[in-house]
């Protein structure tokens, strides 16, 4: 939940290294997190939010 909750209108889009300073993960499990989320989307670097949410 702290994955999702930490996406908001100062950070629509964020970086992996981002989501994880934010929500105070370590990297490894921030990502197994924002890949098995269905509610989030990526261009390659950054992840944000679809409007399934």
């Amino acid at each position: 939940m702290a994955v999702l909750e930490s996406f908001d209108r100062e950070h629509p889009a964020m970086t992996l290294s981002e989501v994880a300073q934010l929500t105070g993960m370590t990297r490894a499990a921030a990502r197994r997190i924002l890949r098995s989320l269905g509610h989030l989307k990526s261009d390659g670097r950054e992840f944000s939010l679809t409007p399934r949410v």
